[in-house]
């Protein structure tokens, strides 16, 4: 169908023409089969609507949203049921030049009152139009959540390829490092290459387990050697044999001094990569290089340049350029994170920001040294009400109600007049409005008292001691969170975490082994809640499950006792007759055990911990460094 005034296509149904806002006239062989449509728009009164609205479409397009606005009004004047004057003030309320920029919105548009009014007055078309815009954000938005959170851990992975591996405690370190980041990739199921990398992490903590085995049990060979030696030392007094002892230990010093090479320069190489001194870093690793004493994959320091370049290493010398050249990038994503740095610490947020998003660099990359020497500074130069900060992201509540970051949700930018905030994994925050409403993405829970945000849920505390949660999508069974908005007289929310549960199956005697090892159950990462009540008890949400099945001696008497017209039957049965068994049995027990969680983190925002290390508040309310890692 096409519009007679500007020759504009027009959806099947519409009444007005979207383009220049004409009425449409039907034709009667266009529409002989649509009457079962029913449109909500109502007629115009008079022409002189059609012009105010066609006007009103005509100036958005150039631009002019207040005059657009005030023509759009008049039309709504004479036509309070006009759809499409709606939309075209939902248009100049959003400032968008025309309808098909909806799509675009920063945040979904289904609660602004004039999206309500176009839909509620608009026929179907308008109606699956306006809703396919805002459900085109919500996607948008979702896939842009999950990237910036795909990308978060992948700069957390590169900073734990980095860790040293040349002791028991550092080996142990590293393999929890990437043990908890390859939890993390799993809450991405199968986006990107999240399996792929849960597989690398998951590899590489067995891999590291074995090589801190292999430190703790090359230590404790290593003393009870240097005691042996001690002890055999003063009886070697004759001459030759003191003379061929010389030239072995000289031998030995030598070779162990070669072996030592690698180490010395792995230490070396990064103090100057701490120190931002890049050139010099690029030398130490060369040598590092040339001493080590590689496999075929042992210098490549990511594996994926193997299939960007879809060819194998074949030599040593081979090995050693991808690895250079792959140290040369990191040197140079390093630079371009101190750059950013800089603008941070000198009050420039938004073009740090933009620096680390265009770059694909954050405060992970920053050089150690510097970090550590110039993040109290920038702390203590806030004034901040709130400081949270998660992995390589950080923010905080500044007086005026506003929120700041580095890195993390680029959403916070627009919130005004906040009271307080929760972050979770560094991308999950949610900000408290002073008119109790929390802000979460796309989400929102008015008439809040306390709230905790999770992995992709907000839980908020309402005044009558009960709770409501908003997620993504609807947590697995066993968070127990269908059970959650049934508790009461909660005092206060503590913690929020992901935990793991597990099914277990209890065969009392054994008898049915085979049959009850079909049932398998893996265990289970799931969104976990503890709060406490007015009485002082503590709920804890997730749950195990055990399944107790009945023994062999309850199966055999239910089956006897069900078989109808008691034993009278079977002798039908013997006769040669059908024995007929009730439908009546027993069951397994299913039980529900709460997880018992007694040591719950406790709520702190006198600490932060970013890029490994924590900065703490002493006394006087001055940031310091407390630990590094």
């Amino acid at each position: 169908m096409f519009c007679t005034n500007c020759k504009s296509e027009l959806d099947v149904g519409i009444r007005f023409c979207t383009n220049c806002g004409v009425e449409v006239v039907k034709n009667t062989d266009q529409t002989s089969n649509k009457t079962n449509q029913t449109p909500s728009v109502v007629e115009n009164k008079s022409s002189s609507v059609n012009a105010l609205v066609r006007r009103g479409f005509l100036l958005l397009e150039d631009g002019d949203y207040d005059k657009a606005n005030e023509l759009l009004d008049k039309a709504l004047n004479e036509e309070p049921e006009n759809a499409l004057a709606y939309l075209g003030l939902l248009c100049v309320e959003l400032r968008v030049s025309n309808e098909q920029e909806l799509a675009n919105y920063k945040e979904p548009i289904a609660e602004y009152n004039n999206f309500k009014k176009a839909v509620g007055f608009g026929d179907i078309s308008l109606v699956e139009r306006l809703n396919g815009y805002n459900s085109a954000i919500l996607d948008r938005l979702n896939m842009e959540s999950k990237e910036n959170y795909y990308q978060l851990i992948i700069n957390e992975l590169e900073k734990a390829n980095w860790l040293p591996d040349l002791t028991e405690v550092q080996c142990t370190y590293k393999s929890k490092t990437l043990a908890q980041l390859a939890e993390k990739f799993k809450e991405l199921g199968n986006y990107k290459e999240a399996v792929v990398y849960v597989e690398r992490c998951e590899k590489a903590v067995i891999e590291l387990k074995g090589l801190a085995a292999q430190h703790m049990e090359e230590s404790l060979i290593a003393k009870a050697l240097k005691k042996k030696k001690r002890k055999k030392g003063f009886l070697l007094t004759i001459g030759i044999i003191g003379f061929i002892t010389v030239g072995i230990i000289g031998f030995k010093a030598y070779d162990n001094y070669y072996k030592s090479l690698p180490g010395k320069y792995y230490v070396k190489y990064n103090e100057a990569l701490a120190d931002a001194d890049f050139d010099t870093a690029m030398e130490l690793y060369k040598k590092y290089l040339n001493y080590y004493d590689h496999d075929e994959w042992g210098l490549v320091t990511d594996v994926r340049v193997l299939d960007e370049n879809s060819r194998e290493l074949k030599d040593k010398d081979d090995v050693i350029a991808y690895s250079i050249k792959d140290f040369s990038e990191r040197c140079e994503y390093m630079r371009m994170a101190n750059e950013a740095f800089e603008y941070i610490c000198n009050g420039d947020y938004e073009k740090g920001n933009e620096l680390f998003i265009n770059n694909w660099t954050s405060l992970s990359w920053v050089s150690k040294n510097r970090f550590i020497e110039k993040f109290p500074e920038f702390l203590n130069g806030l004034n901040a009400v709130e400081v949270l900060g998660y992995g390589s992201n950080l923010y905080w509540l500044n007086e005026d109600g506003t929120v700041g970051r580095i890195g993390g949700n680029y959403l916070v930018d627009d919130w005004k007049d906040i009271v307080d905030i929760r972050v979770y994994g560094g991308y999950d925050i949610a900000g408290l409005n002073k008119d109790g409403t929390v802000i979460f993405n796309e989400y929102t829970i008015e008439n809040v008292v306390d709230f905790i945000v999770g992995a992709g849920y907000l839980v908020g505390l309402l005044p009558d001691g009960t709770l409501t949660w908003q997620g993504n999508t609807h947590p697995p069974i066993q968070s127990g969170f269908d059970d959650v908005k049934n508790w009461s007289d909660v005092k206060s929310i503590e913690y929020f975490d992901e935990r793991v549960v597990s099914t277990s199956i209890i065969d009392p005697d054994g008898v049915f082994w085979s049959e009850y090892s079909n049932a398998k159950f893996d265990f289970l990462s799931v969104p976990c809640l503890v709060v406490t009540t007015n009485d002082g008890r503590v709920l804890v949400s997730a749950y195990n499950i055990k399944i107790t099945y009945p023994s062999a001696d309850q199966v055999a008497k239910n089956i006897v006792s069900s078989i109808d017209d008691g034993w009278d039957k079977v002798i039908d049965y013997l006769n040669g007759n059908s024995l007929s068994i009730g439908s009546g049995g027993i069951r397994p027990n299913v039980e529900l055990v709460p997880l018992t969680i007694d040591d719950y983190p406790q709520k702190e925002t006198k600490t932060v911990q970013i890029n490994n290390v924590v900065f703490k508040q002493d006394s006087d309310s001055k940031w310091k460094v407390e630990d590094d890692y």
